[in-house]
């Protein structure tokens, strides 16, 4: 008799999945370096790979998706229901629809390792490639220049996220041209990936890359970027040379460079710039906000997908720069914090009942340091935000290729 129960056979499991694993590449791949979102292969490749894979997730890992999921609802709900939010229910499905993208945390598995890390090492190294194409192209030709910021100007932006935006900024006493492509954060993870994995392994394997990244993000011009590489780098070297058994000099420069950080932040933040006076004017109107409706702003916020007037635009938005503010205002004081600790900072625990040596400390640098870009971009909550949070989970938890 035939059994009633039907079986897959072997080879067509192992075609699914290695149909899986091309979808996820394709997913990170979009994510990462199809900024605009053009065709919308992003959403494309998310349902595709979803569908495909849903047999291979790990669901143990589900505790995130559900935890932003109850908040969410739970914000909605209560915010449709009690006045005093403009929260409709047409835009409270639309602005879930980015939080889907953390399901993909389920498949960081064995069998995704090389897939993940690997999609996501090739995007960040094509954004960078392209940054630093664009720049010495920008610098070296002031035609080529004033047409590609008169091209990229016309293109379809919203007030937060740009697709390519080509300026020069005053850093400090000095100008210089920034080239900043939307999705220009997701080679902070790959940079400090690269970094440890050299002090790691004792060996110069990603070398190029390391160079290239950190001149892709000095060359984005934006003072997070420029601050998270140069740091990223110099405790690279600190620990470097803790490695060498060079205590006096190794905590030297770590001290120094801790020092430097914080003068250069102070510089960066205290320097007359448009931008920063946009973020300023931001947090005033977050903060009147806040004292606006304390119930709202403890317990369950404003609804994402709502707005509120904002100085740094003259205007109603529902999204600015500030993702760590914006993320209370949505949700509520008490459920933002328990979005950072049990779903951004959830890596640190791993690493540090991992990894028994000062190494800890560099992978939990480079975590905060990619939050810290994330709250002055809007990069926290979103595809962007959950695929690099999946690539440091992965190298947290599996090592490196």
């Amino acid at each position: 008799m035939v059994s009633g129960k039907m079986r897959i056979h072997p080879l067509y499991k192992t075609k699914l999945t290695e149909i899986s694993q091309i979808l996820l590449s394709l997913l990170i791949l979009s994510i990462n370096m199809n900024g605009p979102d053009f065709f919308r292969t992003k959403e494309i490749f998310f349902f595709l790979f979803v569908l495909v894979s849903l047999p291979y997730g790990n669901y143990r890992r589900i505790f995130d998706f559900l935890l932003i999921f109850s908040i969410l609802l739970f914000s909605d709900v209560l915010n449709l229901i009690i006045p005093g939010s403009d929260l409709t229910p047409s835009e409270a499905v639309k602005n879930s629809l980015g939080m889907i993208y953390l399901f993909i945390l389920v498949y960081n598995k064995d069998e995704y390792k090389q897939t993940i890390l690997k999609s996501y090492l090739f995007s960040a190294v094509c954004v960078a490639i392209f940054i630093c194409s664009i720049w010495l192209v920008c610098t070296f030709s002031e035609s080529a220049k004033e047409f590609l910021v008169a091209y990229f100007s016309t293109m379809k932006n919203d007030k937060t996220a740009f697709v390519l935006k080509i300026s020069m900024k005053k850093i400090l006493k000095w100008w210089v041209l920034g080239v900043y492509y939307g999705t220009a954060p997701c080679m902070i993870p790959v940079l400090g990936y690269c970094l440890i994995y050299g002090i790691k392994t004792k060996r110069n394997k990603f070398l190029l890359v390391e160079i290239l990244l950190t001149a892709a993000l000095i060359m984005s011009g934006t003072r997070a970027n420029i601050m998270t590489a140069v740091l990223l780098d110099a405790f690279y070297f600190g620990f470097w040379l803790l490695r060498k058994k060079q205590y006096t000099l190794a905590m030297f420069l770590i001290t120094l460079v801790a020092g430097f950080g914080v003068i250069l932040a102070f510089l960066f933040l205290t320097t007359v710039d448009a931008s920063l006076n946009v973020k300023t004017l931001h947090k005033m109107s977050y903060e009147k906000e806040f004292i606006s409706d304390y119930g709202r702003f403890l317990l369950y916020g404003w609804g994402a997908g709502s707005t509120f007037y904002s100085a740094g635009f003259k205007s109603y938005t529902g999204l600015t720069e500030l993702s760590h503010l914006e993320t209370v205002r949505r949700y509520g004081l008490v459920p933002a914090i328990m979005i950072f600790v049990f779903v951004w900072l959830k890596p640190v625990v791993t690493i540090i009942s991992k990894e028994k040596s000062l190494l800890k400390y560099f992978y939990m640098i480079l975590l905060v340091s990619y939050i810290f870009v994330a709250c002055t971009n809007p990069f926290l909550l979103g595809s962007i935000g959950f695929c690099a949070l999946l690539f440091m989970s992965t190298f947290f938890e599996r090592g490196f290729l």
